[in-house]
């Protein structure tokens, strides 16, 4: 149900003329791990995602991936696993006096969808963006994650680079690290993603 509500307001709300700087972008994962006791399962997935600037130092942003694990490592087994994700935030940033770092701080909604079992949750992230070239931003943040009974750290590091006024592409890598202590007994859950994206500038 939330993810009925929110995927609409998300982007519908990305898609008005922003105040600074608007973008949408379509995501390929080509690689995603998934890391349960006694298995590690691979596969692939798309997403979309946006931002819009509400003013230089304020950002609304939301992603929706999509992704499908059907390869077992070590296993002939035949796995079929589908894990959908949205993510709504809301970001802060302040730029460090003399120098091109700034600091972000981010806490966000998401709904996690496992094989058509849907839960909800938040987190909230801290990190650095470096902009070497206006052009080039470097990116770092680690954060934690509670949904339903999982929850943990996470951390992401990547690269944004326009190429042109209204185009720019990234690479990133995401790393969550649950676990679900719930029924006294601890139950750990690894997801790692490597995403391109490219994105049009509004």
């Amino acid at each position: 149900m939330l993810k009925k509500i929110i995927a609409p307001i998300a982007f519908a709300a990305l898609s008005t003329v922003a105040f600074a700087d608007t973008k949408l972008g379509l995501m390929y994962v080509p690689s995603t791990e998934i890391d349960v006791p006694g298995a590690e399962i691979d596969g692939d997935g798309y997403g979309i995602y946006g931002r819009y600037d509400l003013n230089p130092n304020l950002a609304f942003t939301a992603e929706y991936t999509s992704v499908n694990y059907d390869d077992q490592s070590g296993s002939n087994a035949d796995p079929d696993v589908d894990f959908e994700q949205i993510r709504v935030a809301i970001g802060a940033s302040r730029p460090l006096v003399g120098s091109m770092l700034k600091t972000v701080l981010e806490a966000e909604v998401v709904n996690f969808d496992l094989d058509d079992e849907s839960e909800a949750g938040a987190g909230l992230h801290a990190g650095l963006a470096y902009q070497p070239l206006t052009a080039l931003t470097l990116h770092g943040r680690v954060g934690y994650l509670w949904v339903d009974d999982i929850e943990g750290p996470e951390f992401k590091v990547g690269v944004d680079y326009k190429f042109a006024p209204q185009f720019s592409v990234f690479v990133d890598y995401r790393g969550s690290r649950f676990s679900d202590d719930s029924s006294g007994n601890s139950f750990d859950l690894d997801v790692d993603d490597v995403r391109l994206g490219v994105a049009a500038h509004f």
